[in-house]
């Protein structure tokens, strides 16, 4: 099987997924600053917990943060399965 290689200016949209912790998410920034770097005409949204979530709020590297709370709004199969509705509804191709 050959392994195409990924052109960056073809990707339009990535989704991170952030670290549960906050000294963890702040490790995280160069990485995500490289990403943008990487693809950067990509729309990049960081999925992260609500206490987590303001390191990315002021970012330059992110388009979008998205709070994904599993303890209160999401909690429970059905709510998270919503969510993941409002995900893909907020960001159509």
């Amino acid at each position: 099987m050959d392994i195409k290689p990924i052109k960056p200016e073809n990707i339009e949209r990535l989704l991170i997924r952030s670290t549960n912790w906050i000294g963890d998410a702040i490790m995280t920034t160069p990485a995500v600053r490289s990403i943008r770097d990487n693809f950067p005409k990509a729309h990049i949204s960081i999925l992260a917990k609500p206490w987590v979530a303001p390191i990315f709020d002021n970012s330059n590297h992110v388009d979008d943060v998205l709070i994904f709370d599993g303890t209160e709004r999401h909690k429970g199969f059905w709510l998270r399965y919503s969510f993941v509705g409002e995900v893909i509804a907020s960001h159509p191709q």
